[in-house]
């Protein structure tokens, strides 16, 4: 199973290809000016979204289910740029599913941690036995946490759709994958 999973936002997007096969990730982050305008924020999402989905041909994308926010707002944006994604998949003919993040923390991250990004990253790499091994390109560095939700979505996704898994076969398939980091772009630059 080729997964693409995105965990959206207008100041920072976070990416990951699982290829269930090879047991590898490829994952990264984006980060946008703060001066750019919101539709140019939506014009390069869907230019990143389009180059992923043409690199990587994955047979599914997943993107993080947006229903909860302190502010409405913010909600809204982050649902239009949820859409943004969605009809990149559409248009590419990869078939989209929503996910909700809470439910891939529930799964990823034992008792009685907390069930943040930083958390999902720390259990990832222990799952991997301290194994994961990061791709620079120039003066690229290992990416926020903004990648780490993503990198969680694309191992869920692809593990659920491929055969019932037994008990504990998530966490045996994290033993056996390599994770790369690997920018888009550099940073602000857009094309």
């Amino acid at each position: 199973m080729r997964c693409l999973a995105i965990d959206p936002g207008s100041r920072a997007w976070g990416w990951a290809y699982y290829d269930s096969s090879a047991q590898s990730i490829v994952y990264g982050r984006e980060t946008f000016p703060a001066h750019w305008s919101f539709q140019l924020r939506l014009r390069r999402i869907s230019e990143l979204t389009t180059s992923l989905i043409s690199r990587y041909r994955p047979e599914l994308l997943v993107v993080e289910m947006q229903n909860h926010t302190r502010n409405v707002t913010t909600l809204r944006r982050l649902n239009e740029i949820v859409g943004v994604v969605m009809l990149a998949g559409e248009m590419h003919a990869v078939p989209v599913e929503e996910i909700r993040i809470t439910e891939v923390r529930f799964v990823l991250i034992p008792k009685p941690f907390k069930r943040t990004k930083e958390t999902m990253w720390q259990c990832l790499q222990d799952q991997c036995n301290g194994d994961i091994s990061f791709l620079k390109q120039g003066t690229a560095k290992a990416p926020a946490f903004d990648a780490s939700d993503a990198v969680g979505m694309a191992i869920f996704a692809a593990s659920l759709k491929s055969t019932k898994p037994k008990e504990g076969a998530l966490y045996d398939r994290l033993a056996h994958i390599t994770l790369h980091y690997q920018p888009l772009t550099k940073r602000g630059k857009v094309g």
